[in-house]
């Protein structure tokens, strides 16, 4: 049950996939390869510098929601996602709070030791696979049920109590490429910017 309610939090980002967290304010996690770019590296840089059209949509539907890139760490390939400028482009950001408003967020979780975690299938479908912490942060997945294909980028792991404790990302610059074990992924407790960690822990 906790697994089908975590599947309600997760939403198509380009060619991949991300999932929502967050009450108050809703964000999206995802891989940062499955941004068409990265933005530019520049605190000046101006929000339509960070801002991708037809980016997101609901599971199985075309990608045409506009959303804003608010974090990316391209070394640990992982981004955060939120509406638009609504003074700008107001019926762009209601279509992204329409797409979060309708999912069910997932909570973080932290892993430690080892563990059973899921990943989602490209059939919707969570599978098992072993959740190894990799200092200093990292995941590594192992002995997975079924192979770990670049589709199923920007993915949650998900933790036995249905909380979310990583990404999924693959090698091969965002390939379809398949593995069964031997995937390193960032770990939302590790990897998430302090200010959204402060308010997910809040």
């Amino acid at each position: 049950m906790k697994l089908q309610s975590a599947l309600a939090a997760v939403v198509r980002v380009g060619d991949g996939r991300g999932f929502v967290i967050g009450e108050r304010d809703r964000y999206i996690v995802t891989a940062a390869h499955c941004l068409p770019a990265l933005p530019p590296a520049a605190s000046i840089a101006y929000s339509a510098d960070r801002t991708y059209s037809g980016l997101l949509a609901p599971l199985g539907e075309r990608p045409a929601i506009w959303s804003e890139c608010i974090f990316v760490d391209p070394i640990a390939d992982i981004a955060v996602l939120g509406p638009v400028d609504r003074q700008e482009l107001y019926d762009q950001a209601a279509a992204y709070n329409d797409l979060a408003d309708a999912t069910t967020p997932l909570r973080m979780g932290e892993p430690s030791g080892d563990r059973t975690g899921y990943a989602l299938s490209l059939g919707n479908e969570w599978f098992p696979v072993n959740v190894r912490m990799h200092a200093p942060g990292p995941l590594w997945l192992l002995d997975a049920a079924q192979p770990i294909e670049g589709g199923m980028l920007g993915s949650p792991i998900v933790a036995e109590d249905g909380s979310a404790v990583g990404v999924i990302v693959c090698s091969g610059g965002g390939q379809e490429v398949a593995h069964h074990e031997g995937v390193l992924c960032p770990t939302l407790a590790h990897h998430l910017p302090g200010w959204l960690l402060r308010d997910l822990v809040a």
